[in-house]
């Protein structure tokens, strides 16, 4: 990482004064909208806006930053891709503005864009937005477990945790974001190269064991199976010696939860008793319908923002919801309103996801930097949980979990040499 930043150091001296002091306006601004994820989705909005005008007035202003911002975006072609799926979609479906619509739907994603041109510029930028996301979402963690336990719910008397945000949904998202994420730097000891205090064992083992709390007192059953799919994705990279380490401990962790954890007896209970509950009765229902509106238009879909409300009295939260609007399922929502075209480019961006994940950790291995390999292992095994807890939830359409899980991805970027055709 020495290297990478002296690099930057030496790059920056080169800079015109205007330029560096728009680089220092946008440091500052991703660092506050890191600070702000488990917070404030308005205050997120805000600063994500800001920052987005000042990285194209730096395109604007300096066009070979342009070209660079696409090589330091492993990602950039599958997600054109899925928006020019989308965009088709909307647009055989109710015409040019609905196409536009429908694209503009997906502006969370620009939190990508706007990560990956500051971190690859500045990995200790990088390195200090994930101290301060994972020890914010620690705090949140501890309040939703407050929450839960102590049954505080302050508006809506939900049955989970909610930490800083409005809904357990959105938490239980961002929390495996950030649980995954610090279970990777813990396996591969990244957290090392963080000042002091983290870098310590035993107060970065305090901020992990946080982070899962809020997973934990979400209290969502996907985000649990998305967890252990997740842990489990990042300690495979490791050793086999250490997935079976992990798979032990996850065991016995998932016992004493269930012996102990009144919330977790009381979601598994009602799962194995063999009469559906509220929330699984309504995913089939929701499932059924999103097969029936795919079998309209197999090939486009019905259109990516055209999912029909459906009034499914026992599944409506007063004052907070009026009707289910999506699948219960990031692929089934996928197929039903954008068809097999956008289903295929939804999957072909988890690969790529998952690819750019893997060549992060290991270049991290090889060079030594522990700090990127934890990155590459972290965000495998946010995206394995994500995309396993996407079976069961419509988490891409969650805007706190978008904007946390595109802003995390721009970390792919902190390795030298990645490139769109990662």
């Amino acid at each position: 990482m020495n290297n990478v930043q002296t690099m930057t150091v030496s790059q920056r001296a080169q800079e015109p004064a205007w330029l560096h002091s728009l680089h220092i306006l946008q440091n500052f601004l991703a660092l506050a909208y890191a600070i702000s994820l488990p917070v404030s989705m308005t205050a997120s909005w805000v600063l994500l806006c800001i920052a987005m005008v000042a990285v194209t007035a730096e395109l604007l202003l300096s066009p070979k930053s342009l070209s660079k911002l696409w090589h330091r975006a492993p990602l950039a072609v599958p997600i054109i891709a899925l928006a020019c799926a989308v965009a088709v979609s909307g647009a055989f479906n109710g015409g040019t503005d609905e196409g536009a619509r429908s694209v503009l739907s997906l502006k969370a994603l620009l939190a990508y864009f706007v990560a990956s041109h500051c971190f690859s510029r500045y990995p200790i930028l990088a390195r200090n937005c994930v101290m301060s996301l994972l020890c914010t979402a620690a705090v949140g963690g501890v309040w939703g477990a407050i929450q839960q336990l102590g049954n505080i719910h302050p508006g809506y008397h939900w049955l989970q945790g909610t930490g800083f945000l409005s809904g357990p949904m959105a938490f239980a998202g961002q929390m495996q974001l950030t649980s995954m994420l610090a279970v990777g730097l813990l396996l591969s000891r990244g957290y090392r190269q963080f000042p002091k205090p983290l870098s310590n064992q035993a107060v970065f083992l305090l901020v992990v064991l946080a982070n899962i709390a809020g997973l934990v007192f979400a209290s969502e059953r996907s985000a649990w199976l998305g967890g252990i799919f997740g842990v489990a994705a990042a300690a495979s990279l490791m050793s086999w010696r250490t997935l079976i380490k992990t798979a032990v401990m996850l065991a016995v962790l998932m016992a004493l939860g269930w012996a102990t954890v009144p919330v977790v007896h009381t979601r598994v209970n009602s799962m194995l008793s063999g009469n559906a509950d509220v929330s699984t009765r309504v995913r089939f229902t929701v499932w059924h319908r999103a097969v029936d509106e795919w079998q309209r238009s197999p090939m486009l879909g019905i259109g990516f923002l055209k999912f029909p409300h459906m009034d499914i009295r026992e599944a409506i939260v007063p004052g907070v919801s009026k009707d289910i609007n999506h699948a219960h399922s990031n692929y089934l929502q996928m197929l039903a309103t954008t068809g097999v075209v956008g289903l295929a480019a939804f999957l072909w961006l988890l690969i790529a996801i998952f690819v750019a994940c893997r060549r992060l950790y290991d270049f991290g291995m090889r060079a030594a930097m522990p700090l990127f390999s934890g990155y590459g292992a972290g965000l495998l095994a946010a995206t394995v949980s994500l995309s396993v807890a996407g079976l069961f939830e419509y988490n891409f359409g969650t805007a706190q979990v978008r904007l946390a899980q595109w802003f995390l991805l721009g970390l792919l970027a902190v390795m030298p040499g990645a490139s769109s055709d990662s």
